[in-house]
């Protein structure tokens, strides 16, 4: 599964990278909203794990730029605001960090359920 990372710390950017390559996932990281649109155009991803908050807005924005990308959002400051905001658009799930390995794959498994 190739699988873009949207995510703004690159500690857990390549930490979530690392969780994913030793399930065999091709991963790409992009740390803001426009890096993120523009990786996507060039290939769409199976799946994003997304950042809310990013130096050039929100990640929530990215929600819905591709129709059939599956989003599963990731914060370290969850608000249920966000969380409907999420879901709305079409999320798939939403990881408060710090999120587990179990977290990380039982998201990717219900990103393929739906």
């Amino acid at each position: 599964m190739y699988i873009v990372i949207v995510e703004d710390q690159e500690p857990i950017a390549r930490n979530l990278q690392e969780i994913l390559a030793h399930e065999n996932h091709e991963t790409r990281l992009a740390a803001t909203v426009a890096a993120a649109r523009t990786m996507i155009r060039a290939r769409e991803p199976d799946l994003v794990f997304l950042d809310i908050h990013l130096p050039d807005g929100s990640g929530l924005d990215l929600l819905g730029f591709a129709d059939v990308v599956k989003f599963i959002v990731i914060t370290g400051s969850p608000r249920e605001e966000s969380l409907n905001i999420a879901f709305d658009r079409g999320a798939v799930a939403y990881l408060v960090k710090p999120f587990t390995l179990e977290d990380v794959l039982d998201a990717i498994t219900l990103a393929g359920e739906n």
